[in-house]
């Protein structure tokens, strides 16, 4: 992980709170001590049917004046498409430079350091 934050900087740092937007409102009080510029990602589970909470959610979180921009993320099921989601990548191949999806899930088991992950030919 530190490798995707700081060698790679494919994952910029902050701040993580964990909450359910899609079963739960924000309160303003929640909100109020967001910095301006911030950044909201939300991170949720897609099987669930509270479509309207995640609504209101966003319709909030969009009208604040210290929030820049709001990204969603809805759960997925596999490493793969989570990093892909998750980072500036293409595909997850990419971090590794792996030639198969086998190669990819092997590589990342034996990898200590994504940073300094060699190239394959």
């Amino acid at each position: 992980m530190n490798a995707l934050k700081s060698d790679l900087r494919y994952i910029v740092s902050g701040k993580v709170e964990v909450f359910n937007v899609v079963q739960n409102l924000f309160k303003l009080g929640r909100l109020r001590t967001l910095k301006d510029g911030t950044t909201v990602i939300l991170i949720y589970d897609t099987d669930v049917n509270h479509i309207e909470v995640l609504k209101k959610n966003l319709k909030l979180l969009n009208s604040l004046p210290a929030v820049k921009e709001v990204y969603c993320i809805p759960q997925v099921y596999n490493l793969e498409d989570a990093i892909v989601q998750a980072c500036n990548v293409k595909n997850a191949h990419d971090l590794t430079h792996s030639a198969t999806k086998t190669d990819f899930k092997w590589d990342v088991i034996r990898c200590t350091n994504l940073g300094k992950t060699p190239k394959r030919l």
